[in-house]
């Protein structure tokens, strides 16, 4: 087990004055109260140089990821937060923070870069870059290390889709392996058929299956706009009742997000169709749902996004809007030159009525 050493936490507002915690390794721990901030701020950045010789990048990680619990981070923040670093520092977590130059950093990005996707790397490294502009503020290094460090790759927008009959057919899988007992089965149907994030699906309790399956709440998000009411398609709405009566807590007792990419890769493998993401199931509500004819504003409402243009660019498959408004164009013609009616079109723009005919 690794052995605790001293640390400093704070500064924290505390009424009128500011506070900062000292923890000895003993774990006792000595409240310090100052009058203003910049004073508090002057006695941790003092400490955390005396500190810095010993404390290695594992401890300074752990003093992070408190310092972002105090700013008021959720716990998904935090929590993701230490997981990129982690993966940054791989191999280089028990060396002392103070030996963190440039060159190293470099050489632990270029690691990075050869075993990770594009998104996943650049993601990572301004994770690293956050936690290395902390270390400099607090005192923990001289330089900031990271700062030449530039990110590569362009990112690629949006995942993989399903096409229809892929679609069907994961469905298919997940009812026949939810039948034999599976109940983990639903996760990627829940992906699919209501476009809910990974984590959100994970986070789902029990209660938040509501009026027999036909609704579904998502009341943990990472963001304001992702607390939402879902409406549940009826092949779902029966089984996802089934599987939340009786049940507390948890929907998926245990799951995590990663164990929601699980099932998905497991249900495809399943069903013979190419391995698609949470995400990229979630894209493929998307796209279904634009070519079927929603409305943007109602899609983005969904996917639990603010803007419009975030939701058809990152998960709407390219043609499908163009799909939906050649269809709508066909259904005007299909009713015939003398029985026109409006229909909507799903953009910004909607059919005006016909004019009223003279008296």
């Amino acid at each position: 087990m690794r052995q605790r050493r001293k640390r400093v936490h704070g500064p924290y507002k505390h009424g009128n004055r500011w506070r900062v915690v000292v923890v000895y390794p003993d774990g006792t721990r000595d409240p310090l109260a100052f009058d203003s901030e910049e004073e508090a701020r002057a006695f941790v950045r003092s400490a955390h140089r005396e500190l810095a010789g010993e404390d290695t990048i594992e401890d300074t990680v752990d003093r992070f990821e408190l310092w972002l619990e105090s700013t008021g981070a959720k716990p998904v923040t935090v929590r993701t937060a230490r997981e990129r670093l982690v993966r940054f520092f791989a191999g280089e977590m028990d060396i002392p923070v103070r030996r963190l130059t440039s060159a190293r950093a470099a050489a632990l990005y270029d690691r990075l870069r050869e075993r990770f996707a594009v998104q996943t790397h650049r993601h990572t490294l301004a994770e690293a870059k956050r936690f290395a502009r902390w270390c400099l503020e607090s005192g923990l290094l001289r330089s900031n290390p990271l700062t030449a460090v530039k990110p590569l790759g362009r990112p690629r927008r949006g995942k993989p889709q399903l096409r229809v009959d892929e679609a069907r057919a994961l469905l298919d899988a997940v009812w026949q392996a939810f039948d034999s007992g599976d109940g983990r089965a639903l996760m990627p149907a829940v992906c699919l058929l209501t476009g809910l994030r990974a984590g959100e699906v994970a986070r789902l309790e029990a209660r938040d299956v509501d009026d027999g399956g036909r609704l579904l709440w998502v009341a943990e998000a990472k963001t304001d706009a992702g607390r939402r009411v879902q409406e549940v398609p009826d092949p779902l709405q029966a089984r996802l009742a089934a599987h939340a009566r009786d049940r507390g807590g948890q929907l998926f007792p245990g799951a995590t997000r990663h164990s929601v990419h699980h099932h998905c890769d497991r249900l495809c493998a399943a069903a013979g169709i190419p391995k698609v993401g949470p995400h990229g199931l979630r894209g493929t509500y998307a796209t279904l749902s634009t070519t079927g004819g929603t409305s943007p504003e109602a899609l983005m409402r969904a996917l639990g996004q603010t803007s419009v243009t975030v939701a058809r660019r990152h998960y709407v498959a390219p043609g499908a809007l163009e799909s939906a408004r050649a269809r709508a164009g066909w259904r005007v013609i299909e009713g015939g030159a003398g029985n026109f009616s409006p229909v909507r079109v799903p953009n910004e723009i909607e059919s005006e009525p016909a004019k009223e005919k003279a008296e």
